[in-house]
């Protein structure tokens, strides 16, 4: 919080994809830290409110953002409270190869994003893999 604290002013009218996620490792899983506001996004968009905050990317592991040079493979649900921010953001995720864009609804929403992240690290945890979020039913309608 004290990056978007700091950069509040600049950050006024822009889109801000927030990708973090609170959470803390215990043993063989991963636990959920809620912020006051509910969510990291609705932190960022407390301390920054006249930014465009949208929550995606929480599903998709560091390590495959970091080595954008492989394939992807995902589903990425972005929420936020701009409509415009959200639909450029999903069109952003639509373009990388192996992604699919979802509208998760409003920056509300993505308090269950992020708590998810924790289980779904779990069970990559537990498990010793890689797995990702993928929605079904959905082929023809993501973006």
């Amino acid at each position: 919080m004290p990056t978007a604290t700091k950069h509040a002013v600049a950050l006024a009218g822009k889109i801000v994809v927030c990708i973090a996620n609170g959470l803390a490792q215990v043993d063989d899983e991963f636990r959920v830290l809620l912020p006051e506001e509910g969510s990291l996004a609705q932190a960022v968009q407390s301390v920054a409110p006249e930014a465009k905050v949208v929550a995606a990317f929480q599903h998709v592991p560091a390590a495959a953002l970091l080595a954008l040079d492989r394939p992807l493979e995902g589903d990425v649900i972005a929420c936020g409270d701009d409509r415009g921010a959200c639909a450029v953001v999903r069109h952003l995720i639509a373009d990388v190869p192996g992604l699919r864009a979802f509208d998760g609804g409003s920056l509300a929403n993505a308090v269950g994003i992020e708590a998810f992240a924790a289980v779904l690290l779990s069970v990559n945890l537990r498990h010793r893999g890689k797995g990702a979020l993928r929605l079904t039913g959905f082929e023809d309608s993501a973006a």
